[in-house]
């Protein structure tokens, strides 16, 4: 499992730069045999989270990351890959 962390800065946000650096970087975790990939953001990061779940990654669990309540959400390679053949814009 490896974490997919990203950050943008404030007045880069809400131009699509986040989610298509995630796809590149879930795209490369697929084509180097990694399995599961996950990514964290605080619980009130609504942002963070509708750049993981666009990107395909669902929803897991909550989590404390250095002392502060996190969401973890992931997905399986395969089925990312098996998705975007399916809808290929996504």
């Amino acid at each position: 499992m490896v974490e997919l962390p990203w950050s943008v800065l404030p007045g880069s946000q809400g131009r699509g730069l986040a989610a298509e650096a995630a796809r590149a970087a879930l795209s490369v975790a697929s084509g180097i045999g990694l399995k599961h990939v996950v990514s964290l953001t605080l619980t009130g990061n609504l942002a963070s989270r509708r750049v993981m779940e666009k990107v395909g990654l669902t929803y897991e669990r909550e989590v404390e990351h250095f002392g502060l309540p996190h969401v973890l959400y992931g997905t399986d390679l395969r089925v990312w890959r098996a998705d975007r053949r399916a809808a290929p814009g996504r």
